[in-house]
């Protein structure tokens, strides 16, 4: 049976969890892929299915709006994902992250394509998910995805050097979508993130990263509230990420 939503009750466990003692953001990114690869799975359009047809689901935008507070260690959370209709080259993914009384605690959407990985181009994401397959609920993140400038950043400052490591690679030999996440929010202390009192965190990817790979990071804080931050290999913008400031 075609199931157009997903959902997983979960313990935040130790692993999950930061310096707060609450659901990390890098952990919260880590959880959205996890349940999109199974429901991908459950569907018939997970890693080895699309393997054997030469391709591969590529991320090309998250966003996660919090809520409310984050879920501490030893609390029970449900997750539920499901897609959007696609657009012909891109499809959306939606994600709800609720405490066991059901109160909403995030809301999030991923932004996906599908790579051939004999061609390099990018596949109709139309022809991917099954015909059976309907697209009744709406997007649990309607806003759309921003548009950073690359002009703003002219005024940034430097925030710190990352070397992608063996750690960072995902199964296609790419830096993890994840990874990006954690390894520039660990150019923060913990006091730092917590007096950040974040709202939302968008991550928006630009190039494939490979080990070795040295990366340079760049900061700059915008009129209306963000903290803009822009990831370089040499002279070419691969990441980045926004950060919405309470």
């Amino acid at each position: 049976m075609i199931q157009e939503t997903f959902s997983q009750n979960l313990t935040v466990v130790p692993s999950f969890c930061d310096a707060s003692g609450c659901l990390g953001y890098y952990d919260m990114f880590r959880l959205l892929m996890d349940i999109a690869a199974c429901h991908a799975q459950s569907l018939s359009i997970g890693l080895y299915d699309l393997r054997k047809r030469d391709l591969f689901w590529l991320t090309a935008k998250t966003k996660i709006r919090f809520l409310g507070e984050r879920p501490a260690m030893g609390a029970e959370i449900s997750l539920t994902t499901w897609p959007e209709a696609p657009a012909r080259s891109r499809g959306n993914r939606s994600y709800e992250l609720r405490c066991k009384s059901g109160e909403l605690l995030a809301s999030g959407k991923t932004e996906w394509a599908i790579l051939n990985t004999k061609t390099g181009r990018i596949e109709p994401m139309t022809d991917i998910y099954p015909d059976a397959l309907k697209f009744d609920r709406e997007s649990a993140l309607p806003e759309n995805f921003s548009r950073i400038p690359e002009a703003e950043f002219a005024a940034s400052d430097p925030l710190g050097e990352l070397c992608v490591t063996s750690m960072d690679l995902d199964v296609g030999g790419h830096m993890n979508n994840c990874a990006y996440i954690r390894a520039v929010l660990s150019l923060f202390s913990a006091e730092e993130i917590c007096q950040m009192r974040i709202r939302s965190i968008e991550a928006i990817y630009r190039a494939s990263c490979f080990e070795r790979d040295v990366l340079k990071v760049e900061k700059v804080k915008t009129a209306d509230g963000f903290l803009d931050l822009r990831v370089k290999r040499n002279d070419e913008t691969v990441f980045l990420l926004r950060i919405e400031l309470g």
